[in-house]
Order: structure tokens, then C-alpha cells, then sequence
């Protein structure tokens, strides 16, 4: 009877050590990763500190650089100031499909002009436009100049890459045409004509009923700045966390160690 006792006492020690030694084992992991992912943690941190440099550099560089004043040459840095005396085609528009500001929908109005200066053709931005209740029916778009009248075109010139589209743009006959993306050679196949390879995005509005505010980047440097902040604290609560695990540890070990006499 007592060699059973001492089989089952046997059983159970070894049954608690096979688990505190799995136990050790996966707080051990925990360590390793919480140690690995401290670094990443603030090297994103880091990252997000340096976005925002780079934002503030661009949107100082591109307020400070010097107007272009014709589009004789290709485009140099984009975005860049244009300030342009031109013609515009108010008869040939486009509708910029989907874009929202301040919670509305609308449509950014896009042009086709000559540049005075050049000769040369391109594509202006006017603004952009609220979309009435029924998306069916396109808003009412203010009167532009007439083509042999010149207007003062100031704004930026900024990249036509268009983006994704769930399918190719259907042009039905007659003007205004509805665009998902910015195309320059879709552009430059519907006008028939080639064209500057940027587009002109007025921060001057030429007629009234078209908002010109625009961000100069779509991530500003105080959402960077937002983002540091957010990973810098994750890595201050996991470093707090290995401390407090470091200080536990040592002091069971320090309670568990028996003492010598």
C-alpha cells in the first residue's frame, strides 16, 4: 500500500513539474518577442518622425520654388506653382467622378486649355463641385469664359497617374463626359491633340461655385506626427511591461531559492 501511495506522490510531482516547466517555456517566448518587437515598435515610431520631415520639406520647398510662367518645357518637379495666361475650351469638360470634401460628394472639373505662352495644350482642374441629391442627374456647372477670352490660370501642376478603376470609362456622345481617373492618354485620345503631361489644379478659382482649397499632400504631417505618437506609446507600455515581468521573475526566483545555512 505505501509503495502505491508513493507511486501516485511520484505521479503528481512529476505531472507539476512538466507543467511549471511548460509554463517557463511560453513566458520565456513572451519575453523573446516582447524583447524582439521593442525595436520595431520604435523604429516605426522613428519612421513616422521622418515622414513628417519629409512632408513639411515638401510642402516648403514647393511654396518657395519659382513659378512656371508657360509650359514650353516638360514639367520638373511636381507639384510645382504655375501662374499661366491661357484659352479655355468651355464647351469640351470633364466630371471627375467620386470625390468628396467635407463629407459631401461631388466632381472635380477638368478642362482643356491652350497655354498662351507655348502654344502648348493641357488639362486644368477647376475646381471642385457639390452633386446634387439625384446622382442621376450632373450638377449644374457655373459659365465659364469663352475660348477667345484669356484668363489667369494660377495653381500647381500636379501628376495625371491614374488610379485603380474598376473598369474602363463608357464616354457617351456629348459634353460634360464623366471620368473615374485622371488619364492623360485617354486624354490625349479623346481631344485628339497632345497634351502637357501634367495637369494644372487651379488654387485660384476662375469663376465662383467651384472650391480651389486643396492639401498639398494627402497624409498632412500632423497625422504622422499622430501616428509616432501612437507607436512610441505601444513601445513605452511593452517596455514597462518587460520590466514589470523581470522584476517578478527575479524576485520568485529570489522567494523560491532556498536558503543556505
Amino acid at each position: 500500500m505505501s509503495a502505491v501511495i508513493s507511486l501516485s506522490k511520484d505521479a503528481n510531482r512529476s505531472r507539476s513539474k512538466g507543467t511549471q516547466d511548460s509554463s517557463i517555456k511560453i513566458k520565456a517566448v513572451c519575453l523573446l518577442l516582447g524583447v524582439m518587437l521593442l525595436p520595431i515598435l520604435i523604429g516605426l515610431g522613428l519612421w513616422q518622425l521622418q515622414r513628417a520631415d519629409a512632408k513639411r520639406e515638401l510642402i516648403k520647398q514647393t511654396q518657395h520654388a519659382p513659378a512656371i510662367y508657360n509650359l514650353a518645357q516638360q514639367p520638373q518637379q511636381l507639384p510645382g506653382r504655375v501662374e499661366l495666361q491661357a484659352k479655355l475650351s468651355s464647351s469640351q469638360l470633364l466630371l471627375l467622378d467620386n470625390r468628396t470634401r467635407e463629407g459631401r460628394v461631388g466632381y472635380e472639373l477638368l478642362g482643356l486649355f491652350q497655354d498662351a505662352g507655348s502654344g502648348r495644350w493641357g488639362i486644368v482642374n477647376l475646381g471642385w463641385i457639390a452633386a446634387g441629391a439625384d446622382r442621376a442627374l450632373l450638377p449644374e456647372l457655373p459659365l465659364l469664359p469663352g475660348f477667345e477670352q484669356p484668363v489667369s490660370l494660377k495653381g500647381m501642376q500636379v501628376s495625371a497617374q491614374p488610379g485603380f478603376m474598376l473598369g474602363a470609362d463608357l464616354w457617351q456622345p456629348g459634353w460634360p463626359k464623366i471620368i473615374q481617373q485622371p488619364d492623360m492618354a485617354h486624354f490625349q485620345q479623346l481631344f485628339q491633340r497632345p497634351l502637357y503631361p501634367a495637369i494644372v489644379r487651379l488654387t485660384e478659382p476662375v469663376v465662383e461655385g467651384l472650391d480651389t482649397r486643396w492639401d498639398l499632400v494627402v497624409m498632412p504631417a500632423e497625422k504622422h506626427l499622430g501616428y509616432a505618437l501612437q507607436w512610441f506609446a505601444l513601445a513605452l507600455a511593452l517596455l514597462l511591461w518587460l520590466a514589470w515581468f523581470g522584476w517578478w521573475r527575479t524576485r520568485r526566483i529570489t522567494s523560491t531559492t532556498p536558503e543556505v545555512r
